[in-house]
């Protein structure tokens, strides 16, 4: 009986990995974060774009960050999660060096590339060079990390092969199924759907934190799917949410394909962009944590380490983004 239960539990657990997986990509796509007016709020003194600093990144950061603060201060006290025995939470409060150079790390990662850990992952669908070569950046170092020791004998390496052939496929067969070329073109995010879009990505933090009890963090999530130390059918949580992510991506198209439409730094070179995607999976690793694991979640605990992780890569985005913008070009 006990065995039985225990499954039942398990299988409500997956279930909730998958639909927040659908929620977060749907709100990160909608609110503008696959979109290149993501980073307009960084760099205000854009060269000829003037008229393009706005508040949209700003708006759905917070539309994200007070619903799951209300959440975690004001409704959860003294209660579990309804489908686990126990809180899931990070409890440390250690301000160490590698999280003050992860997160500055994590924040020139973002402005080279253009992407923090999500929005490039949704935006495969599309196939657009930008999304790939900045996953790919990510994805090669959660995998060929210089200080993992592990036994090639202990290693699992199926599901990462797969996970590492599916760039290259959508990279071939995205724009023909979901091309940009057709797609309306924006300059100015709408506010309303930086809004909506904010509002999906709190929810999606609380349903996570309410039923199974866990911190929503990405590049968490990316680095447990990738890791050959673990088995894959451990993984199966992160497979579900990784389904339902690109399922998402899919729906935020069909609704919108804008959302895609213009990715961050399209005109950067694509080595940029794969360096880009390198210094965040190595950033987000030393900080524990991103714009989603820190910034959401993190700052609606209150948690120690996200209220100075937080503002280091916001920090490191706001100079880096002019700057390269000035070097490289944007």
């Amino acid at each position: 009986m006990n065995n039985q239960k225990a499954a039942r539990m398990t299988n409500r657990q997956l279930a909730i990995w998958f639909v927040v997986g659908f929620v977060m990509s749907v709100g990160m796509s909608l609110g503008g974060m696959a979109h290149e007016s993501s980073l307009y709020f960084f760099d205000p003194f854009r060269t000829g774009r003037h008229e393009l600093f706005q508040w949209s990144m700003m708006i759905l950061f917070c539309s994200a960050v007070i619903p799951t603060f209300i959440y975690w201060q004001f409704f959860n006290r003294g209660s579990l999660p309804w489908f686990d025995d126990q809180w899931h939470i990070p409890t440390s409060t250690e301000v160490d060096p590698r999280l003050v150079l992860g997160s500055v790390i994590f924040g020139a990662g973002w402005a080279l590339g253009g992407f923090c850990p999500g929005p490039s992952v949704s935006g495969l669908i599309t196939g657009h060079p930008n999304f790939v070569m900045f996953s790919y950046g990510m994805y090669v170092y959660n995998v060929v990390r210089p200080y993992d020791k592990t036994p090639a004998t202990e290693r699992h390496w199926g599901l990462t092969i797969i996970l590492g052939l599916v760039p290259a496929l959508l990279y071939f067969l995205g724009p023909f199924v979901f091309p940009l070329d057709t797609a309306p073109r924006v300059i100015s995010w709408p506010v309303s759907l930086s809004v909506l879009g904010g509002l999906g990505i709190g929810l999606a933090a609380i349903i996570m934190y309410q039923f199974n009890g866990r911190v929503l963090g990405l590049c968490g999530l990316w680095r447990n799917i990738l890791d050959t130390k673990i088995h894959t059918v451990t993984r199966l949580p992160q497979v579900l949410f990784f389904i339902a992510f690109m399922l998402g991506a899919v729906v935020t198209y069909t609704i919108a394909p804008e959302s895609f439409s213009s990715p961050p730094n399209e005109d950067r070179g694509l080595g940029w962009v794969f360096l880009g995607g390198l210094l965040v999976a190595h950033g987000t690793e030393w900080a524990n944590g991103c714009t989603s694991g820190h910034g959401i979640c993190g700052l609606a605990r209150l948690s120690i380490r996200s209220l100075i992780a937080v503002p280091l890569f916001m920090a490191a985005v706001f100079v880096c983004v002019p700057l390269f913008n000035q070097l490289l070009g944007p």
